[in-house]
């Protein structure tokens, strides 16, 4: 189950690569920094938010299952 941060972090890193590229391809060197910075950036995010997952206990899942198959002992 992937978090919210994980997946921002996940598109921000992608964003970043795709600005460093550009950046090289333009000579741009600002432009290429703020791509490594995203991606620093994204990469960050995207840890914490699997640090989070593995913290926080998934909320969607039932921990209690309770199975109805009682109905088969009459």
């Amino acid at each position: 189950m992937t978090n919210e941060n994980e997946t921002k972090g996940k598109s921000k890193d992608l964003m970043g690569k795709a600005k460093e590229a550009l950046g090289d391809m333009l000579g741009n060197e600002k432009m290429k920094a703020d791509g490594k910075g995203d991606q620093v950036e994204g990469k960050t995010q995207e840890t914490a938010g699997k640090v989070q997952d593995a913290v926080t206990p998934d909320k969607t899942e039932e921990h209690h299952h309770h199975h109805h198959h009682d109905d088969t002992k009459k």
